[in-house]
């Protein structure tokens, strides 16, 4: 399996590169302003897990979760705005915040990061970058969480 992961972000993964060029600006990482307005990732992963991990108030009885995340980028796409995260089991409380792109986890100090921000420092959910077509869910040390056989920690590019 790992085998399989690292040939899947390495240099022939079968998808092509992100189209998205970072860089360094005045206020952090951005992207060029040629970029897309939104970026959309659908996935599918375990329920009870993320219940644990985020307290969240979903169904003890779920056995996944569906998953669509839409990045928004400021007016002239440069810079991260704002993000919307629908989820099954609770349509009525999507999550919506800010975000922002960094590279500061010791872990991974050259790998980019999503992070979602919330009201609760506690309720931050970060997003390792794959290929620009791919990101993972870490856990609260920072680590990317592992799947089960039927469904990985994991949201694919849907734009």
């Amino acid at each position: 399996m790992i085998f399989c992961l690292a040939f899947h972000l390495g240099p022939h993964a079968p998808y092509a590169p992100d189209t998205l060029k970072y860089h360094q600006t005045s206020q952090g990482l951005g992207v060029k302003p040629d970029a897309v307005s939104t970026k959309v990732y659908v996935g599918r992963t375990p329920c009870q897990e993320m219940v644990k991990i985020y307290k969240w108030n979903i169904s003890r009885d779920g056995f996944k979760l569906k998953w669509k995340l839409t990045l928004y980028f400021e007016s002239d796409g440069s810079r991260p705005a704002t993000y919307k995260l629908e989820r099954t089991g609770s349509r009525d409380m999507d999550l919506t915040g800010k975000w922002e792109m960094k590279r500061e986890i010791a872990a991974y100090p050259k790998a980019l990061i999503y992070q979602l921000n919330q009201d609760k420092p506690a309720d931050i959910i970060q997003l390792l970058v794959g290929d620009g077509n791919v990101l993972f869910f870490l856990n609260m040390e920072n680590d990317p969480l592992v799947g089960n056989g039927d469904f990985s920690y994991t949201l694919n590019r849907a734009n």
